[in-house]
């Protein structure tokens, strides 16, 4: 009878565990589509995102000085999301919160700055805005990065 209990015990137990889900979710993250910099002014800038949420992203971008010394003052900083393929018009828009203090930079001197752009990431990514780009801009220039939204569990 012990037997025929533990038994029944083991099994439910065993059943049990079919239920419990093991694998981890996983959420969309933007991505830098190229890790090449791009160049800006005096300076070559490369970008990561660091934090993809339902409110926004904040992309780390590091400021590497080229020659002659300088500083670099940016004038707007903005990320834009669109459907596949890349329309002519972005299907969100979002402005930095804060621009970064104009660095001072010489060759080799590299300076990085946290950026944050809020937006519904939520609805761009349920509306297949899936590509995106990094623009900054100073009094004299622009530069562009790609970046890319993996897919989670859809």
């Amino acid at each position: 009878m012990r037997r025929a209990r533990v038994l029944a015990t083991c099994v439910g137990l065993g059943g049990c565990m079919a239920f419990i889900h093991t694998d981890a979710r996983v959420f969309p993250q933007w991505e830098a589509a190229s890790h090449e910099a791009v160049p800006l002014d005096c300076a070559r800038v490369t970008a990561v995102a660091v934090k993809t949420g339902k409110t926004g992203v904040g992309i780390t971008v590091t400021f590497e000085g080229t020659d002659p010394p300088c500083t670099l003052r940016l004038t707007a900083a903005s990320f834009e999301a669109y459907a596949r393929p890349v329309g002519q018009r972005a299907s969100v828009r979002a402005s930095a919160l804060t621009l970064p203090p104009p660095p001072r930079l010489s060759f080799g001197v590299t300076v990085d700055a946290y950026l944050a752009f809020p937006f519904d990431d939520n609805a761009a990514y349920n509306d297949d805005a899936l590509m995106g780009r990094l623009v900054l801009e100073t009094a004299s220039a622009r530069a562009e990065i790609p970046f890319e939204q993996t897919p989670g569990n859809r």
